[in-house]
């Protein structure tokens, strides 16, 4: 008796199981020159694992990172110093991280509410993207 191809006992390779998702950073763009908010947007538009999420006015802030649920704010940095109202942000959002870069493109700092301030050596888009990654991936080592 022979056997055929098809039937109950049959395998069908379907090959390796799919990809898990990329889980996703959502960053909200605070009020910032409209050339860093543009920059940045492009740096994240073919990233896979980063999302721009919208923007916001300094009014509306706390609304929007809660309605976007973001995980990183951009904001211009106006020196060594948090201003007060991205401090407050932190305060009400503890896992929040706020990347911010000075309006001439030649400095950026990684902020999270221990407060810390890293500052970024390398401020091209890649290294922006890169900074983004490594602050969530420390996040969850926390």
């Amino acid at each position: 008796m022979g056997r055929s191809g098809g039937g109950a006992h049959s395998c069908v390779r379907a090959g390796p199981p799919p990809p898990p998702p990329v889980p996703r950073t959502r960053l909200l763009i605070a009020p910032v020159p409209p050339l860093l908010g543009d920059i940045v947007r492009d740096a994240l538009a073919g990233e896979p694992d980063l999302e721009v999420v919208g923007r916001s006015g300094e009014d509306d802030l706390e609304d929007r990172v809660d309605a976007c649920a973001a995980d990183v704010v951009l904001a211009e940095e106006t020196g060594p110093r948090l201003a007060d109202p991205y401090l407050r942000l932190m305060y009400l959002h503890p896992r929040l991280r706020l990347l911010t870069v000075s309006p001439d493109g030649r400095r950026a700092s990684l902020w999270r509410l221990a407060p810390e301030r890293r500052v970024l050596a390398d401020v091209s888009p890649r290294g922006l993207v890169g900074a983004l990654r490594a602050a969530v991936r420390n996040h969850g080592a926390e």
